[in-house]
């Protein structure tokens, strides 16, 4: 999985946003909520077939808050991308 940022380049720390607070939140809205489960039986999917695209969407969907929270800075959720095999991957803008 990859998460896209957007925005400026803080001039004291060169970066758009904290890597450590984007793996924290991360890790905590995505992974420990979908890692090792069965999408089948998860009640973000109970609507929806859990294809990789609707993982997409609802990873975006998690995230979202996050980012308009300000608990990242200034920082935009530009695209989420999920590798599926070596040949497929996903991506989702939240258009």
């Amino acid at each position: 999985m990859e998460v896209t940022t957007g925005g400026q380049v803080d001039a004291q720390t060169g970066m758009v946003c904290d890597l450590v607070k984007l793996d924290d939140a991360v890790r905590k809205n995505v992974v420990e909520r979908f890692d090792l489960t069965n999408l089948n039986l998860d009640e973000c999917f109970r609507k929806l077939v859990p294809t990789t695209e609707n993982l997409c969407i609802a990873i975006h969907e998690r995230l979202m808050p996050v980012f308009q929270s300000g608990v990242l800075g200034q920082v935009d959720l530009v695209r989420v991308r999920v590798e599926e095999t070596a040949n497929n991957f996903f991506e989702f803008t939240g258009k």
